[in-house]
């Protein structure tokens, strides 16, 4: 049996998209997406309102659980299935700066975007004409 790490010490510092004022928040967790629209690469249905055009983006934290709950949500996210409360947690931002406590990924559609400890995000409204 291995012990390989899943899940990591996250510190994320984030403008709120309502209220426009700084919040930190700390989470032990396994994953952190951030999406502008509802769909991750993979068919993963995230259920967040999210926008490809309104100018905020959603950090949506997987907080640490049980890897047969992991197994099992990740088979509902991927289905398109509701998912019970507290397995996912959305932090509507226009900016963040997201702090790990080991170098990590950041990965965007299966593609290695950089490596560290530090990550800063912030969305840029009407930079892309989205037509839907």
């Amino acid at each position: 049996l291995g012990s390989a790490r899943i899940r990591e010490q996250m510190h994320i510092e984030y403008r709120d998209a309502t209220s426009g004022a700084w919040a930190t928040a700390d989470y032990r967790a396994h994953a952190l997406f951030v999406a502008n629209h509802g769909t991750l690469g993979g068919g993963l249905h995230l259920p967040v309102g999210a926008k490809a055009n309104d100018g905020v983006f959603e950090l949506v934290v997987v907080p640490e659980r049980s890897r047969p709950s992991l197994l099992l949500n990740f088979g509902r996210l991927s289905a398109g299935a509701r998912i019970p409360e507290g397995v996912l947690v959305t932090l509507r931002a226009t900016q963040a700066v997201v702090r790990t406590e080991h170098d990590d990924a950041f990965v965007a559609d299966g593609d290695l975007l950089a490596t560290g400890r530090e990550f800063e995000l912030r969305i840029l409204p009407n930079a892309l004409s989205v037509i839907a």
